[in-house]
């Protein structure tokens, strides 16, 4: 992917707005949200949907954004996060995503979300556990 690493995570940046692939500890996280600029970390978060550890539940949640960032979609319209997580378990979730996201589902195949990509959002990860531990 395309995109820079920031704080815990892989970020993707453009109109002003950002999609990144969070690592967490029972798992990763698709967030989105809007930027001051490229490389900051999203200032209002729109969501933060929680993929487990599913590649497939990762690239679909990545897609869904990242293509609606791109046509400049409003992403403040969508969800925040599922109520039952991961948000593939939750059906009224999924049915919310698919009538609001649906244009930019079908037009082209999924963004694979690579093991590579993953490995960058945990070092990400272990690097800020680092940091904050007590000397």
């Amino acid at each position: 992917m395309d995109d820079m690493v920031k704080s815990f995570g892989k970020y993707y940046y453009n109109n002003g707005m950002a999609v990144g692939i969070v690592r967490f500890m029972f798992g990763y996280r698709v967030q989105s949200g809007y930027v001051a600029s490229e490389g900051d970390e999203p200032m209002v978060l729109c969501t933060n949907w929680c993929c487990g550890v599913n590649l497939g539940n990762l690239s679909l949640a990545y897609t869904v954004l990242k293509r609606m960032i791109d046509k400049g979609a409003d992403i403040k319209g969508l969800p925040t996060a599922s109520d039952i997580k991961p948000y593939h378990k939750d059906p009224d979730f999924m049915k919310t995503i698919f009538s609001l996201a649906a244009d930019h589902i079908h037009e082209e195949k999924l963004i694979q979300v690579e093991p590579m990509d993953l490995l960058e959002a945990d070092k990400m990860l272990n690097q800020g556990i680092e940091h904050h531990k007590k000397p």
